[in-house]
């Protein structure tokens, strides 16, 4: 071939499609899960390496992962099973972790996405608990 076919260069659309992909720690999303107290690190059993992390912890590791360039963060707050209900009420309890750990973050962090998931409510634990039930059926 002596010529090189120019046809994926003619529309934005098509450059874009047929771009190399890039990754980098912007396009990532970090998992931090939080627990009540102060100064406390417990590892995650079922996750070897992943912690659960107290407020002032997590601001610790929300610094250093932003350092890395890692600026979206998902909070999983560690919620005793009496407290969950079917319309998550602990999830919008004002002072309840949860709050106070999103409140941290971005009074720290401004610039930092904060991702939240509200699937800790009775009605999800059971229907996960359903769904797994089923697919070992």
């Amino acid at each position: 071939m002596l010529k090189r076919p120019r046809r994926n260069r003619k529309s934005a659309v098509i450059r874009d499609m047929v771009q190399e992909t890039h990754l980098s720690p912007s396009n990532l999303i970090f998992p931090l899960f939080i627990i009540e107290g102060n100064n406390v690190k417990e590892e995650v059993k079922s996750m070897p390496g992943i912690y659960r992390y107290s407020i002032d912890n997590l601001l610790r590791e929300v610094e250093s992962c932003m350092k890395l360039g890692l600026k979206a963060f998902d909070l999983f707050p560690a919620v005793e099973e009496s407290l969950k209900d079917k319309y998550a009420t602990e999830s919008y309890r004002e002072g309840t972790l949860y709050l106070r750990a999103i409140e941290a973050v971005k009074k720290n962090f401004p610039e930092a996405c904060v991702i939240t998931d509200v699937a800790w409510t009775l009605i999800a634990r059971t229907a996960m608990t359903a769904s797994s039930k089923m697919e070992k059926s």
